[in-house]
């Protein structure tokens, strides 16, 4: 493991190409290490989808996603001569995690005659596992999410929609170096799958709208660090013994010219930016504010974009997964409607039979047997009174459906900071049996 972080480190402190610093590992590293590190990196995934992972080993697990997604295309590399295939398909690689997993019998997916047979199966399942680990930290799993939609792109379905969604919303937050080459390398692919014949024609014009203005976005930003570089050298210059006026005038001249661009493309694509890519309207304002010194211009555009992200705070359903046996509701606290459902994932219908819009503004009574139902309800009003411990627990019970069908239920109970930062409790249902009539 500790391997595996060096080779991260070196080849992101490096500046080097993510694919260049894997062909590198490739070329150094003896094949034995290689599978070795592999290794490391399936028990590490093992390990990130069971929620059991730290920051940084976020750009590890990714790095090896993409160390064994390049081997296995690479055609020159040191792992080609192996007799032992079983390190480099990715069927096996997650063979481990799968163990033990009813819906997952490996035994009928070893007896498959090609990997592709038993990798929709296996994807479908990992990809399951890490909208759940998503619920369980919406703060963390940048690099879970930039991995989940490389699996749409190549591994699962060719889920445009979705990719985009992931990608936008990375653009929009904050990551480090080593993130952004990630996201560098996932608009790679998808500007090489947009390429690919079969596509119908709303997947086209959505994947032609988002490279349009992600361009746009990249030639805005070295447009400002070509301005940026200008203006220290034009400073350096005027601070100088000896002033060459004809350089300073031309250099204020190009300074002028590259400003009247940036505030012409920004300006003009300012409605764009809020439907699209956020991020420029942030970087736009410290531009004008550091760079160009307008503060109230600025200032103006920071406000547009802190209510925008305020908005989509308040109204974005991040709990709208598509788990067919996992599902996750938000209940209150609030001293005058605890056990109300405040929220709940698209999932719900699946399991009780309950549509979302159905479900909000019930108690969370309404999804168990009587006694159970009793039992939930007055737990959390007893802690919406006297919140003195961290409520955290998992347990077996019974749901029901609106059919009066019992079913095994996993129920986990979970503080968790809703709108406006208020305090709510996220239960997680997970169906363990399938619902059978039960007169009560």
């Amino acid at each position: 493991m500790s391997f595996s972080i060096i080779s991260v480190i070196y080849v992101f402190v490096d500046n080097l190409e993510v694919t260049g610093g894997m062909h590198i590992l490739t070329v150094v590293m003896p094949s034995l290490l290689i599978k070795a590190v592999l290794s490391q990196f399936r028990r590490l995934f093992k390990r990130i989808l069971n929620g059991e992972f730290m920051r940084l080993e976020d750009h590890a697990i990714h790095f090896g996603v993409l160390l064994e997604d390049f081997m296995t295309k690479e055609k020159h590399n040191a792992l080609h001569s192996l007799e032992d295939k079983s390190f480099l398909p990715n069927r096996e690689s997650f063979y481990g995690i799968l163990s033990g997993k009813e819906n997952i019998q490996l035994e009928k997916l070893e007896n498959k005659k090609t990997v592709h047979e038993c990798e929709v199966q296996i994807f479908c399942y990992i990809v399951e596992k890490l909208h759940l680990v998503s619920i369980q930290m919406p703060h963390l799993p940048k690099v879970l999410a930039l991995y989940k939609a490389q699996l749409y792109l190549t591994k699962v379905e060719s889920n445009i929609p979705r990719v985009l969604e992931i990608l936008r919303k990375l653009e929009n937050s904050s990551a480090g170096f080593p993130m952004k080459c990630s996201i560098e390398y996932l608009n790679t692919l998808l500007q090489k799958t947009y390429n690919q014949d079969g596509w119908d024609s709303e997947n086209r014009s959505g994947l032609s709208h988002y490279f349009k203005y992600y361009d746009l976005t990249s030639n805005i930003k070295n447009l400002m660090l070509e301005e940026t570089k200008k203006q220290i050298e034009f400073w350096e210059d005027i601070r100088s013994r000896n002033i060459d006026a004809k350089k300073i005038y031309d250099k204020t001249r190009e300074i002028d010219s590259l400003f009247a661009r940036i505030y012409k493309q920004c300006e003009r694509n300012l409605n764009n930016f809020r439907k699209n890519f956020r991020s420029p309207m942030l970087l736009y304002s410290v531009y004008l504010n550091n760079v160009r010194h307008m503060h109230f211009d600025g200032t103006q555009v920071l406000r547009n974009f802190e209510s925008i992200m305020m908005v989509q705070n308040l109204h974005h359903d991040q709990f709208d997964t598509t788990s067919e046996n996992t599902a996750v509701v938000i209940v209150s606290l609030d001293k005058t409607k605890p056990g109300i459902i405040l929220n709940a994932s698209g999932s719900i219908h699946s399991l009780f039979n309950l549509r979302k819009t159905e479900l909000i503004g019930k108690k969370i009574g309404c999804l168990f047997p009587g006694i159970i139902a009793k039992h939930y309800q007055l737990e959390i009003q007893q802690y919406s009174k006297n919140p003195v411990y961290n409520l955290n627990a998992k347990e077996k019970t019974y749901g029901k459906t609106t059919n009066d069908e019992i079913f095994e239920l996993e129920v986990s109970l979970q503080l968790y900071p809703y709108v406006n930062k208020e305090l709510t409790v996220m239960v997680m249902l997970k169906k363990l049996d399938d619902p059978a009539p039960v007169l009560i």
